[in-house]
């Protein structure tokens, strides 16, 4: 019996103690998703041939910074006319980085995933913010060409 009463004592202490000295709770976002800047890229399929992806080789200033791969979830075909949208936010760069001198080179992928050769590389002063439209074009018999 006097075990349960100094329980209850001290929970009342505690519960005293927090409602007193003003403690509140506050929800913090700790991920920063919101603050996160971004770019983004539409790549719009014009290309003769059935494409089922592309992958995207990304530079700054000519020096290779990173690659990401946009396909459908299911990896099926895309469509003709089918815009595809690839996100570059401020951590995929090196701090202090100048995206203005952002560039792409474009692989296009088959029904196996195979790469066709790269696109030319294309330049895009790019700015957080922003959305860029990219047209691909062309065939895997006669190469592909990106153009902004």
């Amino acid at each position: 019996m006097k075990r349960a009463a100094k329980i209850i004592t001290v929970l009342t202490f505690i519960l005293y103690t927090l409602a007193f000295t003003g403690c509140t709770f506050r929800i913090v976002n700790n991920f920063g998703i919101a603050d996160v800047k971004s770019f983004v890229l539409t790549l719009s399929n014009d290309c003769k041939s059935d494409i089922y992806g592309y992958r995207i080789e990304y530079y700054l200033d000519g020096k290779p910074i990173g690659g990401q791969v946009v396909i459908n979830a299911d990896e099926s075909k895309l469509s003709k006319k089918q815009n595809m949208k690839a996100v570059f936010d401020e951590n995929f760069f090196p701090d202090e980085a100048d995206i203005s001198e952002f560039q792409i080179e474009i692989y296009v992928l088959d029904e196996n995933l195979n790469e066709s050769e790269p696109t030319d590389i294309v330049a895009i002063s790019a700015e957080y913010g922003k959305k860029y439209e990219i047209s691909v074009n062309g065939s895997f018999e006669d190469g592909f060409k990106a153009e902004l």
